[in-house]
């Protein structure tokens, strides 16, 4: 629950970043805070409640804060900037980055070329089930930060927008440090594979196997075989029921 000093504390905080001024007033039935220009005139006025509201009523009133300031055409003071903001994907490993464990973090940051004797051989295809289907590797928050921090690091795209590793990296080991963390020996190439092309795209040998007339063509083979096989068990049903 929020109470009346959270939304003043809000405000504040808000406010405070942005050349303006700003007093909190009571009128009749609710509060409210007056927001002026630096020159004293006034610009708007918002109210918000004096008894306890849950967290939702807190954040609507931010948003409404921020409404109010853009249709102002009031901006942050340049001191409240980064002076540099990274792409997405700076910013997501960044912030994944924050729950990695000490001993992981230095591991990835020191031992960027892990030995034979370091790290277990990453096989290309996944392991195994009982029932012989690739074994379904789930990946946890701070792996994806480590694909997302090795890729800003040492991949790029050329100029057909494909994806490409730098001289000396690859899929295969990328998942040798993954694999190289306890209990995690099961992630292989096929499962980094799977993952990097879902969130940054396919090299360029991808996208050509999957434009490959062959492949398309056995593709279509599997589909009429199976088409095949299923009217041939229609068939003997049809047969056993006359």
């Amino acid at each position: 629950m929020t109470t009346k000093r959270d939304y003043e504390e809000v405000a504040s905080r808000e406010l405070k970043m942005y050349p303006v001024t700003f007093s909190f007033e009571h009128h009749r039935r609710h509060p409210y805070i007056e927001v002026k220009s630096v020159d004293g005139a006034s610009l708007f006025s918002i109210t918000y409640p004096s008894t306890c509201s849950d967290q939702r009523g807190i954040w609507n009133f931010r948003a409404e804060l921020r409404r109010h300031l853009r249709s102002n055409g009031i901006k942050a003071n340049s001191w409240c900037k980064p002076d540099k903001i990274g792409d997405l994907g700076e910013i997501m490993a960044e912030t994944a980055a924050k729950s990695f464990t000490e001993a992981f973090a230095n591991r990835i940051a020191v031992d960027e070329k892990p030995s034979v004797d370091e790290a277990p051989a990453v096989s290309a295809v996944p392991e195994a089930t009982n029932d012989d289907g690739p074994k379904r590797v789930c990946f946890l928050n701070s792996e994806i930060a480590v694909i997302t921090r090795l890729v800003i690091q040492h991949a790029s795209y050329d100029a057909s927008r494909s994806f490409a590793w730098h001289d000396g990296w690859s899929d295969q080991r990328v998942a040798a440090i993954l694999a190289a963390a306890p209990g995690r020996d099961v992630i292989t190439e096929r499962h980094v594979q799977k993952c990097r092309s879902d969130l940054f795209g396919d090299t360029a040998e991808e996208k050509i196997r999957q434009r490959s007339p062959a492949r398309r063509a056995g593709s279509i083979e599997d589909q009429l075989a199976d088409i095949r096989r299923r009217l041939d068990a229609l068939e003997d049903l049809a047969t056993r029921a006359g």
